[in-house]
């Protein structure tokens, strides 16, 4: 009777517990191949590091229905990981920053969840800041009180006559890049870091009674003029210009 009541007890304090995976998660940076068996954590987030890696599941003989692997891919050099079966089939490729659900039905393994589902994309209707007043920051930009607050890019000395000998603005850092030393005659270039569709950029004139001139990057176009021609500011002005397309050598529109 006492084991009953031992057994009970437990059994009791097991329903009360919160739901737990299996192995825990496991992160790794994987330098080689890796194969998955019944002991690994049911969560894997691994980083390819240097190449693709496959990434084998058990064989299903003997496996539970049901049994799931989530198997993300938290890598940053565009490497894969490449799931496969034990014989060995390709289950899936679960690309940088995406991942994978797959489980087993005891004949093989499915895809339940598809890894162009990437863990980076979150639809939301409302983010709250943790602090008061301190405002959310997404990829740089600050959202703060109805109001964005974006850090500007390193300063850049207009010069030269041509695209050829034009300043170079920094390697796609900000959306806002002040300027210096416009003449009605100096320049700079967007870099080709820029040269991205739908991408808007703010070029301050820090000459109050001076044209600045701004080339495309190279090859491409401003308003449909000839390809590295500049588009001229109004004096003192600054420069808004929005990449109408990154094809070839990139169109831009300029305000």
């Amino acid at each position: 009777m006492a084991d009953l009541r031992t057994f009970l007890v437990e059994a009791s304090k097991a329903l009360t517990y919160p739901l737990r995976i299996v192995g825990g998660i496991n992160v790794e940076t994987v330098t080689a191949n890796k194969t998955l068996t019944l002991k690994s954590s049911h969560i894997q987030i691994l980083n390819p590091s240097t190449g693709s890696r496959d990434v084998s599941l058990p064989a299903v003989t003997g496996l539970t229905d049901g049994l799931p692997y989530v198997i993300r891919n938290s890598g940053t050099g565009g490497y894969n990981l490449v799931v496969k079966d034990a014989t060995p089939a390709t289950i899936c490729t679960v690309g940088q920053g995406q991942f994978a659900i797959v489980m087993c039905d005891l004949v093989g393994w499915r895809v339940v969840v598809a890894p162009g589902v990437s863990l980076l994309s979150l639809a939301v209707d409302t983010i709250t800041e943790s602090t008061s007043a301190a405002g959310v920051t997404i990829d740089g930009v600050m959202l703060k009180d109805g109001g964005l607050t974006v850090a500007a890019g390193a300063s850049t000395a207009a010069a030269g006559t041509t695209t050829a000998d034009a300043g170079v603005l920094p390697a796609g850092t900000s959306s806002v890049y002040p300027t210096t030393a416009a003449d009605d005659t100096k320049g700079v270039r967007i870099h080709a870091t820029d040269k991205v569709a739908g991408r808007m950029l703010f070029i301050g004139n820090g000459v109050s009674n001076k044209i600045l001139k701004v080339y495309p990057a190279t090859g491409g176009t401003i308003n449909g003029a000839a390809a590295d021609a500049a588009f001229s500011s109004a004096s003192g002005g600054g420069v808004i210009v929005v990449c109408l397309s990154a094809a070839g050598a990139g169109s831009w529109l300029a305000w």
